[in-house]
């Protein structure tokens, strides 16, 4: 061999050493609906791609549709005696049928409905012990979960085991992101407006900021005390 290939092999097998040293191990906790696993597994193909030890939380009525097809992300299998937690939940919320219809679908008071469906089915993921227990033995670097408002209450499960998160969303929520705004110019998510609001509308839009500060909408801060009495409030 070469000086000049023996050069390249020294450095190709550095790089590697590097990369892998640095490599962290990442879950990601999707809602369990396939639109959002689908676009969490892209995320998480990428950063698997990088080196990383990448697992993806999927409900076991997805594995029987083989949802998860990339090699690279490994499943944390869980909610088996649940059912497909999908089909109840469109089935519940009527979000399908307003769209048939030709009903504005995202609207507060379909969002509200999902708060309420996974208010419902949060507990029975947090409780479910081979399932925690799993995340826990990965022990973890990160979990990273989806940011729409409705799947908030799964904040509670890297609080719990003191991992750290992020949140990753297709919706910029400034309230849950923390981020200072007017709510009188800033419309919610849900609503067709645009900056240029009647005066009517900002109050509705200041009224619904009001709300959501005050009251859980869509999650239930509760889980924080029920599920991790060992840790600090946080609501």
């Amino acid at each position: 061999m070469s000086i000049q290939g023996l050069l390249v092999s020294v450095t190709v097998i550095c790089l590697t050493v590097i990369t892998y040293s640095h490599a962290k191990t990442v879950i990601f906790q999707p809602p369990p609906l396939t639109s959002y696993v689908n676009y969490h597994i892209n995320v998480a193909v990428e950063l698997a791609n990088l080196g990383h030890d990448v697992w993806i939380s999927v409900p076991h009525y997805m594995l029987e549709r083989n949802i998860v097809k990339d090699k690279p992300v490994k499943i944390i299998e869980y909610g088996e005696e649940l059912g497909n937690i999908e089909l109840l939940f469109y089935k519940n919320i009527a979000v399908v049928d307003r769209f048939w219809a030709g009903e504005p679908s995202l609207t507060m008071k379909s969002l509200f409905a999902a708060g309420r469906e996974f208010i419902n089915r949060a507990p029975q993921f947090l409780s479910e012990k081979s399932f925690i227990d799993k995340v826990k033995s990965l022990k973890p670097d990160l979990i990273v979960v989806e940011s729409v408002p409705f799947n908030m209450n799964m904040v509670v499960l890297p609080y719990m085991l003191d991992i750290p998160f992020a949140l990753i969303g297709t919706i910029h929520d400034v309230i849950q992101s923390k981020v200072p705004f007017s709510p009188g110019t800033t419309p919610f998510p849900s609503d067709s407006w645009s900056d240029s609001m009647t005066f009517f509308q900002r109050v509705k839009s200041t009224l619904i900021y009001l709300a959501r500060i005050n009251f859980d909408l869509f999650h239930d801060s509760s889980f924080v005390s029920r599920f991790a009495p060992h840790k600090p409030y946080k609501p």
